[in-house]
């Protein structure tokens, strides 16, 4: 029997990625295309690795981030949902 190698990267390699991705962010439009983007793509990567109702994915999804805040605010609310995101994907790295 041949084994065949997956050359699709593993989920926490997936997440790796995205964990890679954070730094990049911080200088991007609060809340912005580039958030949107990054955000659905970790999510999607978590609920295929822990499920979709699961805790992790709960937690990821619980600070999605507004664009209703004030301007001087929302800078500071970005910073600390990525904060917050990137030590739950680093958690979630060492989980899987």
């Amino acid at each position: 029997m041949v084994m065949i190698k997956s050359t699709q990267p593993s989920n926490k390699e997936r997440l790796s990625i995205q964990l890679s991705r954070i730094d990049d962010l911080y200088d991007k439009t609060p809340f912005g295309k580039e958030f949107f983007t990054w955000n659905v793509q970790a999510k999607k990567i978590i609920q295929e690795s822990f499920g979709p109702s699961s805790p992790e994915a709960l937690e990821f999804c619980k600070t999605e981030g507004s664009n209703n805040e004030a301007t001087s605010d929302k800078q500071t609310q970005y910073r600390e949902v990525l904060d917050h995101k990137k030590t739950l994907l680093q958690f979630l790295i060492v989980k899987l």
